[in-house]
């Protein structure tokens, strides 16, 4: 956590829709200019997976895909953020932070339009950074005044996979900035619907960025399989222990 933050004293920010306890764990999480922030755990483990929120919008439509990179053994963190980029900013850092608390030693971190380009430019400053994915950046196609200068320096900095995906209305930009990452994939989907839906259930784009994340960051065989085994460790303890207590109660009626 961000030291030098009295929780008693943030100011929360308002839960913009349901993160069901039943989906995963509930957290809140401070940021460093005072505000407590809600989310939701999904799995587990060293690899972590952050999904930066733009007012709130986002977050819910990245339920289902966090459910699944929690099966494929990370570590999801979804949260409801704010607006504006100075918040923006302090949001992804205090999600990274919470995200590194939790036992993350790398983690890949994007967003969809303003919360990518704003994870585009935090993305230096997050510890243990092990790739960054952008989708339908905030631009228009360049025109000459138009152009994302900030965000392709930060990009063009990164040392770490970089995952950019758009829209053909998106292509140009797009395109720019994945000549601007040393190691970047490119996705284009002509027919790819807006904002965080281009990640719901059965769009190629959600593939695509789940393969992504599964080839820049995999989960070490040893806790992919650390919760099935545990839990087949655990059901054989309680049988041993029934046959036990079972053959107790014989030796009690002989």
């Amino acid at each position: 956590m961000f030291s030098g933050v009295p929780i008693a004293h943030t100011r929360a920010a308002p839960e913009k829709c349901e993160l069901s306890s039943r989906l995963g764990e509930k957290v809140r999480f401070p940021t460093s200019d005072g505000f407590d922030l809600p989310g939701l755990v999904l799995g587990g483990g060293s690899r972590g997976v952050l999904f930066a929120d733009f007012l709130g919008a986002d977050v819910c439509g990245w339920i289902s895909l966090g459910q699944q990179l929690a099966d494929d053994g990370y570590q999801v963190l979804l949260y409801q953020g704010r607006s504006t980029a100075p918040t923006m900013d302090a949001d992804i850092g205090a999600a990274a932070q919470e995200l590194a608390d939790r036992g993350a030693t790398s983690i890949i971190a994007g967003g969809v339009l303003h919360a990518g380009a704003a994870v585009a430019l935090r993305a230096p400053r997050i510890s243990g950074l092990a790739g960054v994915f952008l989708l339908h950046l905030p631009f228009e196609p360049s025109d000459g005044v138009n152009v994302p200068t900030r965000e392709l320096e930060a990009v063009r900095k990164l040392d770490v996979p970089v995952f950019i995906g758009a829209d053909s209305g998106g292509e140009e930009q797009a395109r720019r900035f994945a000549e601007a990452a040393s190691r970047d994939t490119l996705a284009i989907e002509p027919d790819a619907p807006g904002g965080v839906e281009v990640i719901k259930d059965g769009e190629p784009m959600r593939d695509k960025l789940r393969a992504f994340v599964l080839a820049s960051m995999p989960v070490p065989a040893y806790e992919r399989w650390r919760w099935p085994v545990g839990g087949a460790v655990a059901l054989l303890v309680l049988a041993a222990l029934g046959v036990v207590v079972h053959r107790r109660r014989r030796g009690r009626t002989a």
